[in-house]
Order: C-alpha cells, then sequence, then structure tokens
C-alpha cells in the first residue's frame, strides 16, 4: 500500500487541552456519576472532530450510549469506566446490539480500563465491533491526532486482521495506507494532565510501563 501524507489534526491546541482536561474532571467524579460523565466527555470530543455525534438514546429494550458519523459510516457507541476491564460477555452483548441493527452498522466500545486479554481471546474474530482504551483516548489528545484518521486505521486492522483491538502506538507498525501524523516524541504536542503523574505518552508491546490512562492488556 502507498503512504500518504500525515493527517492534519482537527483541532486546535485549546480545544484539544480542554477536552484533556474534561477528561481529567470525569477521573475525579464519584463512581456513580463517572459513567454518564464518561459518555457526555465523549459526545464533546466527537463534536470538536466534526462527527455529527448523537447523545445516549433508548430502544425498546436496550440502552444505546450515542452515535456518530466518520467516514461515511455510522458507529453505535458503548462507553464504559469501571474497575475492571471489559470482559467478553460486555464484548459480545454490545456486539449483538450492533448486528440488530443495520447491515452497514459499526460499534466502538471505549473503556477507560481496557480489555482484559481473556475476554478478548473469547470475543473472537469476525464481529463487528471496534474498540478503543483510556490510553487511545490520552493518545489522540496529547498528540493532536486526527480521531476519524485513528478509527479508520483501526478499522483496517481489525478488518485484515479480525481483531477488535490494536493500540494506536502500535498502529504505524501495522497499518500503512494512512499515517497517523505527529510523533509522540514531537515537543510541541499537548499533554493531558491525571491525577497520577504519566511521564510518558508512548506504550508499546514491548514496554509495559504504567499508566493511570488505562490498566494494560495486550491484543
Amino acid at each position: 500500500m502507498s503512504s500518504t501524507a500525515p493527517a492534519q489534526p482537527r483541532i486546535d491546541e485549546t480545544t484539544a487541552s480542554s477536552l484533556a482536561e474534561h477528561l481529567l474532571e470525569v477521573s475525579e467524579l464519584a463512581p456513580q456519576r463517572r459513567g454518564y460523565a464518561f459518555e457526555k466527555f465523549l459526545k464533546s470530543k466527537f463534536d470538536a472532530y466534526g462527527l455529527s455525534a448523537r447523545a445516549s438514546f433508548r430502544l425498546v429494550g436496550e440502552q444505546i450510549d450515542g452515535s456518530f458519523v466518520s467516514g461515511g459510516d455510522t458507529y453505535l457507541l458503548e462507553a464504559k469506566w469501571t474497575i475492571d476491564q471489559v470482559d467478553a460477555a460486555t464484548l459480545c452483548a454490545f456486539n449483538a446490539k450492533v448486528q440488530d441493527k443495520a447491515s452497514w452498522s459499526r460499534g466502538l466500545l471505549v473503556s477507560h480500563s481496557g480489555f482484559s486479554s481473556e475476554g478478548l481471546n473469547a470475543f473472537g474474530r469476525g464481529n463487528s465491533v471496534i474498540c478503543m482504551d483510556g490510553l487511545d483516548l490520552h493518545n489522540i489528545l496529547s498528540r493532536r491526532l486526527d480521531f476519524a484518521t485513528v478509527l479508520a486505521m483501526k478499522a483496517q486492522w481489525t478488518a485484515e486482521t479480525g481483531q477488535p483491538f490494536v493500540r494506536v502506538d502500535d498502529l504505524p507498525r501495522s497499518t500503512r495506507s494512512v499515517s497517523l501524523g505527529p510523533s509522540s516524541t514531537n515537543n510541541s504536542t499537548v499533554r493531558a494532565r491525571s491525577p497520577v503523574r504519566c511521564r510518558q505518552s508512548r506504550l508499546t508491546t514491548s514496554q509495559t510501563r504504567p499508566c493511570p490512562f488505562t490498566r494494560r492488556s495486550k491484543p
């Protein structure tokens, strides 16, 4: 595949900093308030990137945390901010919601705490869900990456491998048709603060440094 020029960020530094502060505020809320606040944060983020976001809505017998449009594709959203990493039961339940809709629907499951390796293995391949964790959100904001480009690269990874989750930092090594843009080593990028100090913004499969934005799980 031929490479393209780096994607230009769609949000400016001020907006990226504001969203990073919003995420920090969510992290400081009591657990019972954090889930809904996380949904609102994600809608604000999608709106900032011009993704025609819709807030959470209820259908007969089920709740959808939101939806948005990216690259001409409609995504249903599931947002999770829990102590435990997302397991196979949660992945399968959300996948069933997505597959029950139009055949062209996709799902994005955002879990701040990440995904258990056992859950991802049990979830299997050939599903309609793409996964994103808290470290992905942090990297997108701190490096001012284009969200739609990141999502397209994740979708390409899932289509090619059948695996629903790959970290943003691992994408350039596996997906070559588009570029993420500025590297995390760029000193001009925005740094997102967190309740616990995190001095690195890059985490690869060969480095297992702790970061407060997510718990580590392997795809």
